[in-house]
């Protein structure tokens, strides 16, 4: 009887029962309702926030704003963050979308992999030549440019710019704000997605 009126309690918070059996323990598992739609990510997040927010790294923050789907939720739950974006320009509009957010930490460095870095390293950006008739390329960027060059055949009516930008390797990053744990690592930086993640996890 009490475990009927248990469960029934639970089930309207969202929530399931679990007898233990065989060796499992007794379990409070968050049920998703399927009439409702849920936003994966943020699931994700609150689930972190539960046992401890350590942070969220985000590589090639760009703006802040475009194909972002992590500032909602930095907003909404104040989420401590560090945000890098090596392009200048780019990085003005992020400082603009973070005004007065004193959770998020904007760094305006590439991080590259190693830990011989010079502090000023070439950076490529594809830009359209077209005027008024411009299309849209920013943020796609990066160290490589033979992964820019492959992005220009392939985009007529594009040239490539060529930046110097500061530079950090991991170990830097790590070092400058302290970084013991994070909850969350964004990359996206073209053609060095998965060696900047070895990086984090050597």
């Amino acid at each position: 009887m009490i475990i009927r009126f248990l469960k029934k309690i639970l089930d309207g918070l969202g929530f399931v029962l679990l007898r233990k059996h065989e060796g499992f323990e007794v379990n409070w598992v968050p049920v998703v309702n399927e009439l409702n739609r849920v936003n994966l990510l943020e699931f994700l997040i609150i689930s972190e926030l539960n046992i401890g927010w350590n942070g969220l790294i985000q590589i090639g923050a760009n703006d802040g704003v475009k194909s972002d789907p992590f500032r909602a939720l930095i907003l909404k739950y104040k989420l401590k963050a560090i945000l890098i974006e090596p392009n200048p320009v780019v990085f003005k509009k992020l400082s603009n979308n973070y005004e007065n957010c004193s959770f998020a930490s904007l760094e305006n460095s590439a991080i590259n992999v190693g830990e011989d870095n010079s502090n000023l390293i070439p950076f490529y950006e594809l830009q359209s030549s077209n005027g008024i008739d411009a299309v849209d390329y920013t943020g796609f960027s990066t160290l490589d440019e033979q992964v820019i060059k492959k992005a220009k055949s392939t985009n007529p009516g594009t040239i490539i710019n060529k930046v110097l930008v500061n530079c950090l390797s991991v170990s830097d990053l790590v070092k400058k704000y302290e970084i013991e744990k994070i909850s969350v690592l964004v990359i996206d930086a073209e053609g060095m997605d998965i060696e900047l993640c070895k990086e984090f996890f050597k």
